[in-house]
């Protein structure tokens, strides 16, 4: 541990950096240089230390970064004013989180939990089970602190973040022509009305202590919006299932898992993204779907989720297609070049270079971060960071969009080339020879290994059970 002897340098070392110090002040001889030499011997110690611990705990490197930016800016309040304060800003999203729920859908008001069913005693129960059957929810569990999640569009609009809780794909063979429709709901994991999950979970069947709990611990849940360590006052939570836990993306599942009720056509679901596709050149496909475009409009009314029309998009795909286009709710589907599947870029001549535009875009902000708030340029804290936070940007899901093109290939060589180009020592050197004094492959070699024909060669070497092959 150092010691400083000063202390306005102490607090700047320590907001800056996160790092504990001690502090001498009696010591007259500490020159203002030493102080500094010392500073920056903790910083290179601390970025070093999460270099050596970035693949097991990525999120102390984000919090580094993150430590000097303001977490969420200005925000426009139900007046139409800015609000700069973060109790304010708190309070704002606060009440946009909390209460959405449809006011004129009209539903049979869900009995109390002590009302439905059978009766248990707790001294009849083992203690593991007393909660459960009982539907009884403990305190804690009942409580969310929720981080706001901006995703994108205006900044001070408070319909840009989502709250986080701390607590198949269509082939296009032989050149057939295929549309595929891509939907969105609008803040979807906010407006699930409880009333209706409850009933949905009753319906599929399943036990009525399962029901009886899930339901007690939805109705009794509080949040607060935590900005800057600012906390505000709790808040009823009226509706929706919290984001970032694991039993809000299953309720969210079991909610939406009637959308696909006499389909027509290929429906996909993925959490609150779906996909709706089928081939132009068998019979009345178009109008088949357009047909269930109804239905999921019908569907969105009754439960109610609306769908968000801005990222509703129609892709039209292979010859010869005849661009049918496409309405929901009236208003017209605009037709889009290129749709998103998990992350990946696929466009409507089923070409992958957009999707590397976007992951070497995505590799170079992240290299930028590291350039920013990394002091050190030392090869123990670049090449672990690229490693783990830079690498798979450029490797997510490369079997389905491996490069098809030289200039595409070209194009994700320049984030590792810059990532290496940034270590103290090989600025002197060529791309090739920085590879090699590394020990790295360049990504073409690496997607060609995860690609999947190694592993099918390995497969077939070991007879595709792990078991060696008969020498004969």
């Amino acid at each position: 541990m150092i010691k400083f002897k000063n202390h306005t340098q102490l607090d700047l070392m320590e907001k800056a950096f996160g790092v504990c110090a001690t502090v001498d002040v009696g010591d007259s001889s500490c020159s203002e240089d030493n102080i500094m030499d010392g500073v920056r011997k903790a910083k290179a110690d601390l970025e070093l230390n999460q270099a050596r611990d970035v693949k097991g705990n990525k999120k102390g490197f984000y919090k580094h970064i993150r430590r000097n930016r303001e977490n969420v800016g200005p925000l426009l309040n139900g007046a139409g004013d800015l609000v700069t304060q973060d109790m304010e800003k708190t309070e704002v999203l606060n009440a946009f989180f909390a209460p959405i729920v449809a006011s004129k859908t009209s539903l049979q008001k869900v009995q109390a939990p002590e009302t439905r069913g059978e009766v248990w005693r707790k001294e009849d129960l083992p203690m593991v089970e007393q909660e459960q059957r009982l539907g009884e929810v403990p305190e804690e569990w009942r409580k969310a602190n929720v981080t706001p999640l901006f995703k994108k569009g205006k900044k001070e609009d408070p319909w840009n973040y989502r709250p986080v809780s701390l607590y198949s794909s269509i082939p296009v063979d032989e050149g057939r022509a295929m549309d595929v429709v891509y939907l969105n709901f609008s803040t979807a994991f906010v407006i699930v009305s409880h009333n209706i999950l409850v009933d949905k979970l009753t319906k599929y069947g399943l036990e009525k202590s399962t029901v009886r709990w899930t339901e007690n611990w939805l109705n009794s849940q509080v949040q607060r919006v935590v900005i800057s360590g600012t906390k505000p006052s709790w808040r009823p939570v009226t509706s929706g299932v919290p984001r970032g836990s694991i039993l809000g993306q299953i309720l969210f599942n079991l909610f939406i898992n009637d959308l696909d009720d006499r389909t027509e056509c290929n429906l996909s679901k993925f959490a609150d993204d779906t996909k709706l596709g089928g081939v132009d050149d068998i019979p009345d496909v178009c109008a088949a779907i357009q047909r269930h475009l109804d239905r999921l409009e019908n569907w969105s009314e009754r439960n109610p989720i609306k769908f968000n029309k801005g990222k509703c998009k129609g892709l039209h795909l292979g010859r010869d297609n005849p661009r049918h286009q496409y309405v929901q709710g009236g208003d017209q589907l605009e037709t889009s070049s290129a749709g998103e599947d998990l992350g990946g870029l696929v466009d409507n001549k089923l070409t992958m270079s957009q999707q590397c535009t976007l992951a070497t875009k995505k590799a170079n902000s992240i290299l930028g971060c590291i350039k920013k708030t990394i002091t050190s340029r030392l090869r123990e804290v670049i090449l672990p960071l690229y490693s783990a936070l830079v690498r798979p940007y450029l490797e997510y899901c490369v079997q389905f969009w491996i490069p098809q093109c030289k200039k595409d290939m070209d194009f994700l060589e320049q984030a590792q080339c810059r990532a290496t180009r940034m270590i103290k020592g090989l600025e002197h050197l060529s791309y090739e020879e920085r590879l090699r004094e590394l020990g790295l492959f360049s990504p073409e070699k690496r997607q060609q290994g995860s690609g999947g024909d190694l592993i099918h060669v390995y497969k077939y070497l070991m007879g595709g059970n792990g078991e060696e092959r008969d020498s004969s």
